[in-house]
């Protein structure tokens, strides 16, 4: 039980970073490098 609750907030934390790194890779495309 306590393995699949860590399992569930590994993922959730996971997809928040993606989604973050996703929104943040497309707006430093955008900036001059």
């Amino acid at each position: 039980m306590q393995r699949l609750l860590y399992r569930d907030v590994m993922l959730e934390n996971f997809a928040v970073m993606a989604s973050l790194g996703c929104w943040c890779g497309a707006v430093d495309e955008g900036a001059p490098s």
